[in-house]
């Protein structure tokens, strides 16, 4: 039913624009006729249900999308080329931002993180995508690791497993050369 009344409202919005456009009225006023109408019939629904949700530029790139992938809930934000920038999503319990740059590289992750602790994460990736930085908490503990171009950690500063602070800081192989507990 509600599937019908949408096409309804759809059609209406037709035949009303090409009313509005045959007796002589401007573009803006047919905008707003149309805009009063659909706002006053989308009003009268209760619920609508969608499998997505595209909005699309004047070029007709795709420059936000709401839907499903992979079961989970997304919002995709597009530059003007059609390229994905941000993403909001849900992954099972938790939850995620994702930031990528004009190459479709993945340079911030933001997210929640499942199980023990449902801490925050954050990571920073670099023009390729690869992680340089991680932050993370979780109950009582939290910690920031670097790493370098061959993804090898050469920092980490955290909570050691007693409580206490930790520092380790590696050579360009991942290998420990300072460490205070």
């Amino acid at each position: 039913m509600k599937r019908f009344v949408f096409l309804a409202v759809i059609l209406m919005i037709v035949v009303v624009s090409i009313g509005c456009q045959q007796s002589g009225l401007s573009e803006e006023e047919v905008r707003s006729i149309v805009r009063e109408e659909v706002t006053r019939q989308l009003a009268s629904l209760d619920k609508l249900t969608v499998s997505e949700l595209r909005i699309k530029n004047d070029d007709g790139q795709v420059i936000a999308w709401l839907g499903v992938e992979d079961d989970e809930a997304v919002l995709s934000l597009h530059n003007p080329d059609g390229k994905r920038v941000v993403v909001l999503g849900s992954v099972g319990d938790d939850g995620q931002l994702i930031l990528y740059n004009s190459e479709g590289a993945s340079t911030i992750w933001l997210g929640t993180l499942a199980g023990p602790g449902n801490g925050g994460k954050l990571h920073i990736c670099n023009t390729r995508g690869e992680p340089v930085a991680m932050l993370v908490s979780g109950d009582d503990v939290g910690f920031l690791r670097l790493y370098n171009s061959d993804m090898e950690e050469v920092a980490y500063l955290g909570t050691a497993s007693t409580g206490d602070g930790y520092l380790s800081i590696s050579d360009k192989y991942g290998q420990p050369i300072i460490v205070a507990p």
